[in-house]
């Protein structure tokens, strides 16, 4: 399952008010921005944990400009918009007036090998932190003097 992104796309041609597309990733806001030169548009995006990734590698991929924004700096600019409601239409006007206003740098995708680097890194520091949950257990249950039918789960995985 993956998270809905919001997502702002501004037509470098378009007077304000920007056009604005909420998304899921490479939905509603892929299917507007097709509709529109790829150089012409500017995708303005929060950083979303890794849910932003895919979207915006398949935008960059695609020719687009794409900025992905600190969420703090999207709060803070909505609030001196005084904009105290969130919502995901809400969210895309802000963030939509934020990259006509501020003009963010664009995003660079990092190269595929430093994605990789970085999943395999996660993968490893998962695994490292399942071994220390499993091995806690194990000292738990027998300091704990837990069943022997525990005891044997544990040992056995």
């Amino acid at each position: 399952m993956t998270a809905p992104i919001t997502a702002a796309m501004i037509a470098s041609n378009s007077l304000p008010p920007p056009r604005v597309t909420s998304a899921e990733p490479k939905s509603k806001t892929c299917r507007a921005a097709k509709s529109v030169a790829a150089s012409a548009v500017h995708i303005v995006m929060e950083a979303t944990g890794v849910y932003h990734e895919a979207l915006a590698l398949w935008l960059a991929d695609k020719g687009y400009r794409v900025s992905v924004i600190n969420p703090a700096q999207v709060k803070d600019f909505a609030r001196g918009l005084a904009v105290r409601t969130k919502t995901d239409a809400g969210d895309s006007v802000v963030l939509a007036r934020y990259g006509a206003l501020v003009r963010p740098p664009l995003w660079t995708p990092p190269p595929a090998e430093v994605r990789e680097l970085k999943a395999l890194l996660a993968r490893l520091e998962a695994l490292e932190t399942d071994l220390r949950r499993e091995l806690n257990r194990q000292e738990k249950a027998i300091a704990g003097n837990a069943p022997v039918e525990v005891k044997r789960s544990l040992d056995d995985h």
